[in-house]
């Protein structure tokens, strides 16, 4: 996407374009049904505190397992 007078390098992989009257609201915690496709072979159980990574569309982050 090009934006008249905005210079493009500003910009980064996941950023969004919102109002500056209403603000994208930030999360720390969310809830998630999971579908695992696959757990790595030196972490085999999945449970409270299970360490991975997320994907959720052009963000990656660490993420932590806080309530089954």
């Amino acid at each position: 996407m090009k934006i008249k007078g905005c210079d493009e390098n500003i910009f980064r992989r996941g950023d969004m374009l919102c109002s500056n009257n209403n603000y994208c609201q930030e999360s720390l915690e969310f809830k998630a049904n999971l579908n695992v496709l696959e757990l790595p072979e030196h972490k085999k159980i999945m449970s409270l505190g299970y360490e991975c990574i997320i994907h959720l569309h052009a963000v990656v982050c660490e993420a932590e397992i806080s309530l089954i």
